[in-house]
């Protein structure tokens, strides 16, 4: 582990191309999606599956970093938020191009379970 955090594998699924995994520091991944929608989700589950009826939450809304801490947030309203840091995170995903999930989300971020 490093100050900035830890290394991630996430999978680029383009529709032309097979997936593949890549290392990526989890800050800057983080970064590259602030301001983007996102759906960041946990899961009870060591399955990478969304959507399987297993206990989990998923938050989506546009990313935003706190420029005076290693600290991100999705404020989707005063009851429904997430607040995480790159340290939390367990996995990210992405399509190439300008594909998006079906949520209209950019990325999944998956935070570990503790």
């Amino acid at each position: 582990m490093t100050a900035k955090g830890v290394h991630i594998y996430f999978i680029d699924r383009n529709t032309d191309q097979p997936d593949y995994y890549q290392e990526v520091m989890a800050s800057e991944f983080l970064d590259q999606h602030v301001g983007k929608k996102v759906s960041v989700w946990w899961g009870s589950s060591s399955s990478n599956e969304r959507n399987s009826f297993s206990t989990s939450l998923s938050v989506n809304g546009c990313l935003e970093k706190n420029a005076d801490r290693n600290q991100y947030r999705i404020l989707v309203s005063e009851g429904t938020y997430a607040y995480f840091s790159s340290n939390d995170v367990q996995s990210c995903s992405k399509y190439g191009g300008d594909k998006k999930f079906k949520d209209g989300a950019e990325a999944v971020i998956k935070l570990k379970s503790k």
